[in-house]
């Protein structure tokens, strides 16, 4: 909430915000993210993973009907993390209909992040560990040889 109240005014997010038959977690009703809805899901005892953000979607389909909607999913880290490829393969399908976007939250500025910038994030501390790792071992080599010869 604080990330929405710090981007449009307290004034402007309500919580548990009922649009038709929808209630929402949270709901911008003014400023440049008028419109928006969004979801925190746990992704617990939902059977499947997918199942809840889904069916969140579908959920939102409501207020989509009474006005055209963005929709945030908000999961929390650890769960971000674990589904990471899950999760963004859900977020791809999803969006070919929807207008939806999925978010964990970001502990250095306690805003949110997007899990596309979560998956590149680790995709560039991947590559970063992995090429040190080579510079170590290589290292490590040429260390040895240099021992052995003298």
């Amino acid at each position: 909430m604080r990330h929405l109240a710090e981007r449009v005014g307290l004034d402007c997010v309500d919580t548990e915000k009922g649009v038709g038959a929808a209630v929402f977690d949270l709901a911008v009703t003014c400023g440049d993210l008028q419109g928006l809805v969004v979801e925190m899901e746990t992704l617990y005892g939902t059977g499947t993973v997918v199942h809840k953000p889904v069916e969140t979607v579908h959920k939102l389909e409501d207020a989509k009907r009474a006005g055209k909607r963005k929709r945030w999913i908000v999961v929390p880290n650890p769960h971000a993390v674990i589904y990471l490829p899950l999760l963004l393969r859900t977020r791809r399908e999803l969006r070919k209909q929807h207008d939806v976007e999925f978010y964990t939250l970001d502990v250095t500025s306690r805003g949110l992040v997007r899990l596309t910038d979560v998956a590149s994030i680790l995709v560039k501390k991947w590559k970063e560990t992995t090429e040190g790792a080579e510079e170590a071992k290589r290292h490590a080599a040429l260390t040895a040889k240099d021992s052995a010869t003298h």
